[in-house]
């Protein structure tokens, strides 16, 4: 599900995965299939309809890449449906919404992953690797830093979701997500509390 990131970057992956198959893409109408995934035998099936798709098809796994403000109702659905989801992040708005679907989760039998695909950079797989062989001792103090320097895509492209704070854009939902993650990850502990300081350099844009 998602003519963006979904169709851009995720489809062309799972097609030459070879235990994986595209059966189905769910997309806006202003969307269309690319040539590199109608080529071949049996393309995938187009549905305008994300629930249609859910009901016709017969899917082992989904791939949630919409807009984050859907994810909770379109894994939820799958999750009724005995459908294992790989959802992109942020997962959902709030942990309310993200217990209801673990819960769902364990009553369907169906798992539901994030992909924080961050985790692959060779850098943080390092990092990890340090941690892990205590190369650098005990971890009692950690500090990511981000700089993300786009004044001018900022102010001259349209920024989708991620510019939209009734959407869970911004800097936490589209950025500190993968930062949070990576805390969590590297030092495979629970964050007790959150202190955020962010500049607003760019107040207007596209």
């Amino acid at each position: 599900m998602g003519g963006g990131f979904g169709l851009k970057v995720q489809a062309p992956i799972i097609k030459i995965h070879p235990m994986m198959k595209i059966t189905a893409v769910s997309t806006m109408e202003r969307h269309q299939l690319p040539e590199e995934l109608l080529n071949g035998e049996n393309p995938p099936a187009h549905y305008q309809n994300w629930t249609d798709m859910l009901e016709k098809e017969e899917l082992k796994l989904l791939f949630v890449s919409s807009i984050p403000i859907y994810h909770f109702e379109m894994v939820k659905y799958a999750l009724q449906r005995g459908i294992n989801v790989v959802c992109e992040k942020p997962f959902t708005r709030d942990s309310k919404e993200s217990k209801v679907l673990m819960q769902f989760s364990k009553q369907n039998n169906s798992k539901v992953i994030i992909d924080f695909e961050w985790r692959y950079f060779p850098i943080r797989q390092k990092i990890k690797e340090l941690i892990i062989n205590n190369s650098i001792g005990k971890l009692i103090h950690l500090e990511y830093h981000i700089s993300s320097p786009q004044y001018q895509h900022l102010i001259s492209n349209q920024r989708g979701w991620m510019g939209e704070k009734r959407k869970f854009g911004g800097m936490l939902g589209a950025l500190g997500a993968h930062m949070i993650d990576c805390l969590r990850w590297l030092t495979a502990d629970e964050i007790e509390n959150v202190n955020g300081l962010v500049y607003t350099h760019v107040p207007m844009g596209a």
